[in-house]
């Protein structure tokens, strides 16, 4: 089954939608607020549920799937309160009901990395699952949460800020650890939600493929065209450099890579970028770059401070036209177009 549900899906199984059309029986008033609107598929409302649950249940302990369906399922996931509203049928046929397609969704979220399992001997001696959330799946949980409730009250904001935190610091990599020392600065300067609203959205952005946003989420983009955001990003990186001088440097060297890897990929100029990029390649806090004059229309390739760069076009007048502060050398009229931030 495993195998199975690993196929043709990412992480936009978990907020899929469809189109609903007002309920015929419904009077007019409310056909007219109803509209056609989009409401979760059936997959999805049992997914959005099972991740729903992790929020009171926690990542400790393991749970099987049946339990999962009495104790939550039934009460909670709106697809199945509509489905046995005002049937007789009991608890135990409706647990048994329910659990293969269940634990087929149980099965596409250990795909996901949202769960993991253990096996265990039944009673009849047979083979069987337990699961317990991960990390990230209470992430997730928490995510929609509040996606669906929009206004966060405190002990809520500050549930999903420590999970989020633990989810990171349970990474041990430089860029998961500059990530705490920016969600610090974040939450002193009241500015978190914009992580958050970020975080969010990837997740209701998010393709059929799984590693798109695993990579996105694990490797989380700290600049923010704001310029409040990118002050707290500076002070973000001097601290590391004041205090972990080894994790801004491995950081900074990641940024200056993948900054230049993009770079070189449109590069007009390439021969030229090379030469200067090996120049250049022990410098970890510069960053070599191609940019496109306004004035003379030419290809130049420069070579500048990291942060610097990424400021200039914070600060630019224009935010949204991609014009830096940066001068062209050639012809000290025009300004450089790098194209490319982050």
């Amino acid at each position: 089954m495993l195998q199975k549900a690993s196929e043709g899906f990412g992480f936009d199984i978990l907020i899929e939608t469809k189109s609903k059309l007002p309920d015929i029986n419904s009077d007019e008033d409310d056909k007219k607020t109803e509209q056609k609107s989009e409401w979760p598929t059936v997959e999805a409302q049992i997914l959005q549920s099972i991740l729903e649950y992790s929020i009171e249940y926690g990542i400790e302990s393991y749970f099987k799937s049946r339990d999962l369906s009495e104790n939550y399922l039934l009460d909670n996931c709106r697809y199945y309160v509509d489905l046995y509203k005002g049937s007789k049928m009991n608890i135990a046929s409706r647990k048994a009901s329910m659990n293969p397609r269940v634990v087929e969704n149980l099965e596409k979220l250990v795909v996901l990395e949202l769960l993991e399992f253990q096996q265990y001997t039944t009673n009849n001696n047979e083979t069987s699952k337990e699961y317990r959330f991960t990390k990230l799946g209470r992430m997730v949980g928490l995510l929609l949460l509040c996606d669906k409730i929009k206004n966060i009250d405190t002990q809520t904001y500050d549930m999903v800020y420590s999970q989020i935190y633990d989810f990171y610091n349970s990474l041990k990599n430089s860029h998961s650890k500059t990530c705490l020392v920016f969600f610090d600065y974040c939450k002193e300067e009241e500015k978190f939600n914009v992580v958050l609203n970020y975080l969010i959205k990837l997740l209701f952005t998010a393709s059929n493929n799984k590693e798109d946003f695993l990579n996105q989420i694990k490797f989380l983009n700290l600049v923010f065209r704001d310029s409040a955001m990118f002050q707290i990003f500076k002070k973000s990186m001097e601290h590391m450099k004041k205090y972990n001088r080894e994790i801004y440097e491995m950081f900074m060297l990641n940024l200056k890579l993948s900054i230049e890897e993009k770079h070189e990929y449109k590069s007009r100029n390439l021969a030229q970028f090379e030469i200067t990029r090996m120049k250049k390649f022990k410098d970890i806090d510069e960053v070599v770059l191609e940019g496109f004059c306004n004035f003379c229309h030419g290809f130049l390739v420069e070579y500048m401070n990291s942060l610097e760069y990424l400021d200039s076009y914070i600060q630019s007048v224009e935010p949204r036209d991609n014009v830096s502060r940066t001068i062209c050398q050639r012809c000290s009229k025009g300004y450089l177009n790098f194209e490319i931030i982050i």
